[in-house]
């Protein structure tokens, strides 16, 4: 019996929230046929394995670890359902999710792939957790319908057009939003449907954001964006985020300028003033759900998040930039260089 969906995880020593994800995927309700579920153990140095292996899934062992999305495209090579649902192994997924996911796709035939967002729920009671949770939920929430992108914390794809577009390339980090970027060039549907919903149990810290959020997000998406000459979408690259973000930096650039000591307030003000009337709603959401304490925290932080994302896009062009001119060196010089004696 071929099943509904095939929910594929893939885990890389992740023993600690494993157990918690494959326990609510067969929690889930409504799924007639299945779900099947393959679980990819990235070479773990820890009991990831044992730890799936004591859930009915299938088990794929990777003698050396491919990272990213080549993990997940040995669970695809396995799968039988029509519908994959990708998600990570520090994912609690909601009862309905699965249900959710195959409803839309059965009402709808020409919608090719979807994916949903981060619950308000977060598991984790720090602050940094609570807002990047919060703000990843903000950003799915108000981007719902037509996306150019894809994410694999709670994504799924119909099997033949994940196929066709060549499954996951070896892209660093964002080989998810590159996938999206194949799908939407190739003309498939993909919607960003935020109702549907898990619970990230990832805990930030000051250094784990940073290096999340710049060298694993802001450098390699900014070079997709070259790539894939998207410069300017939806999700984190909306119209909004790029204006606050050169509002950020000039602020920052009035301030170093030679004026006088009430010149130099009146930039930095003028663009605070601008990146709040910008980020509005974020400001008003976080008061909703936590507070206007954490509103004004969440603010301050969302300054910071503009800064270090100009700096991401600006060191992602050179790199773009300097790989671009080194591949036409090499092609123009390259075939002459070999022949030589």
């Amino acid at each position: 019996m071929v099943p509904d969906i095939t929910v594929i995880i893939p885990v890389r020593n992740g023993s600690q929230t494993l157990s918690l994800c494959l326990d609510s995927v067969f929690r889930s309700e409504g799924i007639r046929r299945g779900p099947e579920v393959i679980v990819v153990d990235d070479a773990s140095e820890d009991d990831s394995a044992e730890v799936a292996a004591q859930f009915p899934v299938q088990l794929i062992r990777l003698n050396r670890s491919l990272g990213g999305g080549l993990t997940r495209n040995p669970g695809v090579e396995r799968a039988h359902a029509g519908i994959l649902l990708f998600t990570d192994a520090d994912v609690e997924l909601e009862p309905q999710t699965l249900r959710l996911v195959m409803e839309s796709f059965r009402a709808r035939p020409g919608l090719h792939a979807l994916f949903g967002a981060y619950s308000k729920d977060c598991p984790r009671p720090d602050f940094l957790s609570q807002y990047k949770n919060l703000h990843h939920h903000f950003i799915h929430w108000t981007a719902a319908g037509r996306a150019t992108t894809f994410w694999t914390g709670c994504g799924a794809v119909r099997r033949e057009v994940f196929l066709q577009v060549g499954g996951f390339r070896s892209v660093p980090y964002i080989y998810d939003v590159d996938l999206g970027y194949r799908l939407s060039a190739a003309g498939y549907r993909v919607e960003v449907l935020p109702h549907i919903q898990v619970r990230h149990h990832k805990q930030y810290t000051p250094w784990t954001l940073l290096r999340s959020e710049v060298l694993e997000r802001a450098v390699p998406w900014t070079e997709l964006l070259w790539e894939h000459r998207r410069l300017l979408g939806g999700l984190n690259t909306r119209p909004s985020h790029v204006f606050s973000v050169a509002a950020v930096y000039l602020g920052l650039l009035s301030a170093l300028l030679p004026w006088s000591a009430g010149g130099k307030a009146v930039g930095p003000l003028i663009a605070l003033l601008g990146v709040c009337l910008l980020n509005w709603r974020w400001a008003a959401f976080c008061v909703e759900e936590r507070g206007v304490g954490f509103a004004l925290r969440a603010l301050v932080m969302e300054l910071f998040y503009f800064f270090y994302s100009g700096f991401g896009l600006v060191l992602g062009t050179v790199l773009w930039g300097a790989r671009t001119a080194f591949g036409r060196l090499s092609r123009a010089f390259g075939p002459g260089l070999r022949n030589r004696p």
